[in-house]
């Protein structure tokens, strides 16, 4: 981490406030606090200390629409990177590294699919229960 923290920028978000930010050119990791990632207006994610947003997109190409903004919901720090300077800094070093970071989006990915996954089932039951 202590090398990322040289590529970005550290940004202070105050209780309630909102975050514009462009995931086609930038990552951000919240580094305390928690926040919810919306899209379009609607909560399309809750996030904690250590989540990533915009990972991802370090594998897509830059024309799709990866605008979201970031509310906080308690005193967070962010670290915003920009992805050319991520990109620069994989491709000077070992591939490995990259590997390494690309495992880690999956994983994290993977993570986000299955909370997604456990919240619809649960929304799922409870609408179940409430027609009963």
């Amino acid at each position: 981490l202590p090398i990322f923290l040289l590529m970005g920028t550290k940004k202070e978000l105050q209780p309630g406030s909102k975050m514009d930010n462009n995931y086609n050119k930038e990552i951000s990791l919240l580094l305390s606090g928690k926040a919810n990632v919306l899209f379009a207006n609607q909560i399309v994610n809750k996030i904690q200390e250590g989540d990533m947003i915009g990972g991802s997109t370090i594998f897509t190409k830059n024309n799709l629409n990866y605008s979201m903004t970031l509310e906080a919901e308690t005193l967070c720090d962010l670290l915003t990177i920009p992805k050319n300077k991520l990109k620069s800094y994989f491709a000077e070093q070992q591939l490995s590294l990259l590997l390494r970071f690309s495992a880690n989006i999956i994983l994290d990915l993977s993570q986000k699919l299955f909370r997604s996954y456990m919240e619809l089932a649960q929304m799922k039951a409870s609408e179940k229960t409430a027609f009963h």
